[in-house]
């Protein structure tokens, strides 16, 4: 409690020790506090409505890792904290808070980070969020979430991470994103986002992530996501899309996973990938796996496959792919399995695809 008579007090670190107990409200009395850090301890606390009076402050953490037992965060998110106006630094993810995104937190104006993730949030996300111009990190993924994603997001110019898996989200995914120009990880997977995936996701040339499945998303494969050239995760598998691959997505020579498809038979409500392979898939040398069973793929297995160096796992198993196998497939040295059953080929086994001595 007698901390609060250090009115000069600039940096309070506490973090990493075996502090228990809630955090004192008379904290808020230090205005001339810039930092807090108080991760890794075993405090059980809410957060003082009391922290709005530091104004000065640029960073707090009171991060729970689920690593180890120690501080568990609970309650709701002061609407006070909106009054920090120099936070640089929110983190509190991994813990209990409980309740909805304040829409104050759109008068942070200089904040870069806020780190929401795995709570038990509800309710919407405050289109106030869009204010914040100065934000990099914004991650909201792991809580119960509800409604649409604002629009205004989109004008989050610095934005470089923006994480919204693993909650209710429902509604379009807006166009608008496509003017968040630094964006370079998108997630909005495990939702019940719907309708069609926005075309302007492709001005998003920044973009290495972009994490799609598991929602309702219809139509076809955006041929335009080919300008995404620094993209190394693409995943869009478990949605209702209905789609050729586009022969654009050989221009995506960064990636390393690309699933468009659900590889499952059991989900019956996924993807309808349909007709043939393009060659231009062979200039994707560091994709490690190919996996479109039991889908509507046709036509024959093209030569250029064994350009896809990188691949350990080959599954075109019930598919409706004809004609011989590639020798080329002999280069896939990498191989681990090599699913290619139930479908229309023809012709002899290639003696290279016997080389492959690494392949189950």
């Amino acid at each position: 409690e007698t901390l609060g008579g250090l009115g000069s007090l600039e940096e309070l670190w506490l973090h990493e020790n075996d502090l228990t107990g809630q955090l004192p409200p008379v904290l808020g009395e230090l205005t001339a506090l810039r930092e807090f850090r108080a991760e890794v301890n075993y405090l059980d606390t809410s957060i003082p409505t009391e922290f709005g009076g530091l104004v000065n402050l640029v960073y707090l953490d009171v991060f729970h890792s689920t690593k180890g037992d120690n501080n568990w965060i609970m309650g709701t998110i002061p609407t006070e904290l909106g009054h920090l106006t120099a936070l640089e630094g929110l983190f509190l993810d991994e813990n209990g808070l409980t309740g909805t995104v304040p829409s104050q937190l759109g008068g942070m104006a200089a904040l870069k980070y806020l780190l929401l993730s795995e709570n038990e949030l509800t309710g919407t996300l405050p289109t106030e969020l869009g204010l914040l111009i100065a934000l990099e990190e914004l991650e909201v993924n792991v809580n119960n979430i509800t409604g649409r994603i604002p629009t205004q997001l989109g004008s989050l110019v610095s934005l470089v991470s923006l994480r919204l898996d693993k909650n209710l989200l429902s509604g379009a995914l807006p166009s608008e994103l496509g003017d968040a120009a630094s964006l370079e990880n998108l997630r909005v997977s495990d939702n019940a986002l719907s309708g069609e995936v926005p075309t302007e996701i492709g001005l998003l040339t920044q973009l290495k992530r972009l994490r799609l499945e598991f929602n309702f998303f219809e139509g076809q494969l955006a041929p335009e996501f080919g300008s995404l050239i620094n993209l190394e995760d693409f995943q869009v598998q478990v949605n209702s899309l209905e789609s050729t691959i586009p022969t654009e997505y050989g221009n995506l020579v960064k990636a390393e996973d690309l699933v468009l498809w659900d590889g499952d038979e059991d989900f019956e409500d996924g993807n309808a990938i349909s007709g043939t392979l393009p060659t231009e898939l062979g200039r994707l040398s560091l994709v490690t796996q190919l996996i479109l069973d039991y889908s509507e793929i046709n036509g024959t297995i093209p030569l250029e496959i064994g350009g896809m160096v990188s691949l350990e796992v080959l599954r075109l198993d019930a598919s409706s792919v004809e004609g011989p196998i590639p020798a080329s497939i002999g280069n896939l040295v990498k191989l681990q399995e090599l699913r290619i059953e139930d479908n229309d080929l023809t012709g002899q086994i290639p003696t290279e695809v016997g080389l492959l001595v690494e392949s189950k």
